[in-house]
């Protein structure tokens, strides 16, 4: 995928459908899995250690792969296009502890609308409340340097993660002449150096998702060419959400596993 293009990667996970919000003008289509492991019958379970991945073909035909990790409660989707993007959260329950999900169906819905691409898919958790945090929208190397940092254990915390050599950038701009600086920012396409800043951290917004309740989480590349866009949704009837930075708390009102 070409930098010019947006993909947001939605995902209502637990009480709710990953879904993106999906314009009405956009063509979707209903895809299976090209690949998906471990398969029964095929592979061993246990020495998978809990680990889940599927692998979908999105509207332009790249690979997208979405994995489960039950041992950290983690949910990552990564897009194998020509940047390279990631999204990734973990869940848990009230008590703190990772939390398991499941697959809710067995395909995923992509579409298209314009340079939007999109790709829904549906998560189950058996439990009446999870709580999602270390929200994490970026490149696959970010996805990795969190791993390998040793704080998904800890705390959620909010940013969940920067990057040092962007916020060295936009230090190194700040301190530039006015001419210069303003020439800068041009190539970035911001008009001050706090817009750069904006960038580095998502925004989460409460809203709607189609006919849902959910939240929306949205991250703009440092050059604000392109986005990441996280959205998880709940039936209203079956669950509620709630927003308090850095997480994002989803109940059950319904006596159900959380979809």
């Amino acid at each position: 995928m070409s930098k010019l293009y947006q993909y947001p990667v939605s995902a209502a996970c637990l009480l709710g459908a990953l879904s993106a919000a999906r314009p009405t003008s956009a063509q979707t289509h209903t895809v299976q899995p090209v690949l998906a492991f471990p398969e029964a019958g095929l592979d061993d379970a246990a020495a998978y250690q809990g680990y889940q991945t599927r692998f979908f073909r999105d509207s332009k035909g790249n690979v997208v792969q979405v994995y489960l990790d039950a041992r950290r409660g983690r949910v990552v989707n990564l897009l194998a296009d020509a940047v390279d993007e990631s999204v990734g959260f973990t869940v848990r329950d009230r008590a703190g502890k990772p939390l398991r999900l499941e697959w809710g169906s067995s395909d995923a819905v992509v579409s298209q609308s314009g340079t939007r691409r999109t790709i829904e898919y549906q998560l189950v958790a058996n439990a009446s409340q999870v709580v999602i945090g270390w929200i994490l929208l970026g490149s696959m190397r970010v996805e990795r340097d969190l791993g390998y940092s040793g704080r998904e254990a800890d705390p959620f915390e909010w940013p969940t993660f920067r990057l040092r050599e962007e916020e060295d950038l936009i230090a190194n701009i700040e301190k530039l002449p006015a001419a210069e600086r303003d020439a800068q920012l041009r190539l970035l396409n911001a008009s001050y150096v706090e817009d750069l800043r904006a960038r580095l951290v998502p925004d989460i917004i409460t809203a709607g998702v189609r006919e849902r309740r959910g939240v929306s989480i949205t991250q703009a590349t440092l050059d604000g060419k392109t986005n990441l866009d996280l959205q998880v949704g709940v039936e209203p009837r079956d669950a509620s959400v709630l927003v308090t930075i850095p997480t994002v708390t989803v109940t059950s009102t319904a006596r159900i596993p959380s979809r």
